[in-house]
């Protein structure tokens, strides 16, 4: 996928990409028209069209940018513990404090894949990307907490990474932190 570059003012790009991040997550990327994201940015129709060329090029470019802004906050989030157990509890509570800061509205990947996942081979494979990156660093944590039990690292990996999902989906629905919490206790039990 190429992505899109523009010389201009990036404070102009982050403010469409702001607009695009509130309206996407909370209404819907269908639900979100073009004038309303323009309206929303606080740009004219020509300068939104100097940064993006489709509503499909500035979710793209979102999404990208929401990845890369999660897996940061989560490495800042658990770089001062040494323990990778409680590395990984962190993860749990990271997720918690997204859930409560957007209104449990859930994860952007869940609900773009679930309205464009099936038709657009891109986004599905954002939504892909950014899922198996989550995997990736729970195996990690998995195998530097050296856990010993009936499942090996990569089946105990998976089993988190179910735990970590459903419960943010069970959050969305419920709009309350305690699926999170006790997918965390559940983990903690594991190890």
């Amino acid at each position: 996928m190429a992505k899109q570059t523009v010389k201009g003012d990036p404070e102009v790009r982050q403010r469409i990409m702001d607009a695009a991040a509130r309206l996407f997550h909370s209404h819907g990327y269908n639900a979100t028209g073009m004038n309303e994201l323009i309206s929303e940015a606080d740009v004219a129709k020509r300068t939104f069209y100097k940064y993006f060329n489709s509503k499909t090029a500035v979710l793209k470019a979102y999404l990208e940018a929401f990845d890369e802004k999660l897996y940061q906050s989560a490495d800042d989030y658990i770089d001062g513990i040494a323990d990778p157990k409680e590395q990984l509890f962190c993860l749990f509570d990271k997720r918690l404090k997204i859930q409560e800061c957007n209104g449990f509205l859930g994860c952007p990947f869940v609900k773009i894949n679930a309205e464009l996942g099936i038709n657009d081979a891109e986004i599905n494979e954002l939504v892909r990307k950014s899922k198996s990156r989550l995997k990736a660093l729970i195996e990690k944590l998995i195998k530097s907490a050296n856990a010993s039990g009936k499942l090996d690292d990569e089946e105990l990996a998976s089993l988190v990474f179910l735990l970590i999902e459903g419960a943010l989906i069970n959050s969305t629905i419920f709009k309350n932190e305690e699926a999170l919490k006790i997918a965390k206790r559940l983990v903690a039990k594991l190890l």
